[in-house]
């Protein structure tokens, strides 16, 4: 049988809630398509995060609701309440919790890894539980965002740029860990996996070229929405509102869309912004006086659909992510999605028209497009409902299900 591992922290990621959000559609269509399989939830943090204890709640609920799948699934917590320093010997004497006897029950592993702790986490169940289980023959892992932000200037051997995305992302300072020792060892993990899973297709390219000696494949889906709605205003009966979602550090692009919104203000009948993820004094001084700015500096995930469904477009900057859930959670509800035209965009949203991708450090010219496309009510309208029919065809439940079970049947 197949265990799948879920590790929990008190960082809240996109990764982990969309991982969890998989599980669950899992567990409601398994007896739809036959799968049999344990998912272990392997709290690493004293605290969890609100927003994860709810979809952790919807995870259990959902197995409660599918009775006939509980021959074959078992959902077991596991606590470690010292962090993850001392995880190598909780990991020992963890019979107690019972996850060493669960282990070693199971035929193969796959760990679903979230953003800050994969890495570590990879590296320690692979020392510890598939090394001491004979049971185990095959062994996977789903990479987090924030590593694979980081393989691409690591594979590369871009070592400034990678340490850089680490600075930025909290995970390390110079004086914790060597870049290029990081690389070494990023390697020597996954050479012990069977297959090593990325969000999304462009980081499987990269990875490919690595020879890690392992399959590579990518999860191009691995987002589920909250929420699908057509576009709610026909075009044109109300005034525009442009969506804004970042986080305030450089990586991810804030500077180059604050230029581009300035312009953008100056030209179009722009009647409102709203921005998520920046602190609202930084926004606002960075916006020229303009005052109808709407500011969530973090924002309920269940409320995502509320509030993203009220824009006309979202910007999107990151320039750091392999994979960014919230691209698919925006076309969801008939909303286009303006980011740059780099990696991993490029390629895993090349066939969306509503992902438009414009010029990096290049205002001017991105500026235009975005202008092009918010002054003609009946191309935006267009835009829109090409976002949602995407998402249908792309992110519903089964789509991103099917591929999943798909992925975890190379360990069988």
């Amino acid at each position: 049988m197949l265990c799948i591992i879920a590790p929990l922290s008190d960082q809240l990621s996109g990764a982990q809630l969309n991982f969890l959000r998989v599980l669950r559609y899992a567990i409601l269509f398994s007896k739809e398509y036959n799968e049999s399989f344990k998912i272990i939830l392997l709290n690493i943090s004293r605290n969890l995060h609100p927003y994860l204890v709810e979809e952790i709640y919807d995870l259990l609920s959902a197995s409660k609701k599918s009775p006939e799948s509980k021959s074959n699934i078992e959902i077991t917590s596991c606590e470690l309440k010292q962090g993850i320093k001392t995880f190598h010997k909780w990991l020992i004497s963890s019979a107690t919790f019972g996850l060493s006897s669960v282990i070693r029950k199971c035929d193969s592993i796959f760990i679903g890894s979230g953003d800050l702790v994969d890495y570590s986490l990879t590296s320690l169940i692979y020392k510890i539980l598939l090394k001491k289980s004979r049971d185990v023959r095959k062994s996977g892992v789903l990479l987090g965002n924030i590593v694979t932000g980081i393989v691409p200037h690591l594979a590369l051997r871009d070592f400034n740029k990678a340490l850089d995305v680490m600075i930025k992302c909290g995970l390390s300072r110079p004086a914790d860990v060597g870049i290029k020792k990081l690389f070494i060892d990023f390697v020597k993990i996954c050479r012990n996996y069977d297959i090593i899973v990325t969000p999304g297709l462009a980081l499987a390219k990269i990875l490919r070229t690595l020879n890690l000696g392992c399959e590579i494949i990518p999860f191009k889906r691995p987002t589920i929405p909250l929420m699908f709605r057509p576009p709610r205003k026909p075009y044109g009966d109300k005034p525009l509102v442009i969506g804004f979602a970042s986080r305030y550090y450089l990586g991810k692009g804030l500077t180059l869309f604050m230029r581009i919104l300035n312009s953008l203000i100056n030209k179009e009948d722009v009647e409102k912004i709203v921005v998520i993820g920046v602190h609202e004094v930084t926004i606002l001084n960075k916006m020229r006086g303009f005052q109808n700015i709407e500011v969530y500096h973090t924002l309920d995930p269940r409320k995502f659909a509320e509030v993203l469904s009220t824009f006309d477009i979202l910007i999107y900057p990151s320039l750091i992510d392999s994979w960014a859930h919230i691209i698919p959670e925006t076309l969801a509800l008939g909303v286009p999605v303006i980011t740059f035209d780099i990696e991993p965009y490029a390629t895993n949203f090349k066939a969306c028209k509503a992902v438009v991708k414009i010029p990096l450090n290049d205002t001017a010219n991105a500026s235009n497009i975005i202008s092009d496309i918010i002054s003609d009510p009946c191309k935006l309208h267009k835009l829109k409902q090409e976002a949602y029919n995407y998402a249908l065809r792309n992110f519903s439940p089964h789509h991103v299900v099917s591929e999943f079970l798909t992925i975890l049947n190379h360990l069988k």
